[in-house]
């Protein structure tokens, strides 16, 4: 509670968490599943349940997708389900009792035109 001693409280949430992994369909196993579900989802969920009694009346919470879901890209199933979940929270968040928030909204950035490195070290462009 540093924040709200400190600064009195929140008016902005900017939550981002995420990553990517390459799997095709045959090579994902459970571990890669929950670890992008746990980042991408949970992280995102738990970030804004717990900042939200730091809220000062009028703030807005901002949550990041990738757009990943607008353009099938190989290998990336399991990122694009967790990026479904993210832009649909939004809805149901703001279904939620959140007086001190009147503004909820998903930011969708552009996977598509982003830079990737891989594991090797190789970039990865997408267009």
């Amino acid at each position: 509670m540093l924040v709200k001693e400190q600064k009195g409280g929140i008016d902005v949430l900017f939550a981002n968490a995420g990553i990517a992994e390459f799997k095709p369909l045959g090579s994902i196993t459970e571990s890669h599943f929950d670890k992008s579900f746990d980042i991408n989802v949970k992280g995102l969920l738990f970030t804004v349940q717990k900042t939200l009694p730091l809220f000062q009346d009028g703030g807005s919470i901002i949550l990041t997708a990738s757009g990943a879901t607008s353009k099938g890209a190989p290998a990336l199933s399991v990122y694009s389900a967790t990026d479904v979940a993210i832009e649909t929270a939004d809805v149901v968040l703001m279904t939620e009792d959140l007086t001190k928030i009147p503004y909820l909204k998903t930011s969708r950035q552009s996977l598509f035109g982003t830079l990737f490195v891989d594991g090797l070290g190789f970039i990865l462009a997408f267009d």
